[in-house]
């Protein structure tokens, strides 16, 4: 976790910072308040590897949808990885 997270938030935040058509001066946790949560995020994934449920059961364990999870998975994958 120590390894996957700082490079997990590291897109995001540069994605940000570099947006032209930004007003304001970016602010870390600035907003409003994701959905999920980095760390949530990898859990999800890492769960989905061991056990292979579906998108839709490891969604409801962490009170989102589907989508959600389905997406947080496509956005870990390649980070473990590279990483592992």
């Amino acid at each position: 976790m120590f390894l996957v997270l700082p490079k997990l938030e590291q897109p995001r935040t540069e994605r940000l910072q570099k947006r032209k058509e930004r007003k304001r001066a970016f602010v870390a946790n600035d907003g409003r308040p994701r959905e999920v949560q980095p760390y949530q995020k990898l859990l999800m994934c890492l769960l989905y590897l061991r056990h292979n449920p579906s998108h839709e059961v490891v969604g409801r364990m962490f009170s989102v949808s589907a989508d959600s999870s389905e997406n947080a998975f496509a956005e870990v994958l390649p980070l473990l990885r590279d990483l592992c």
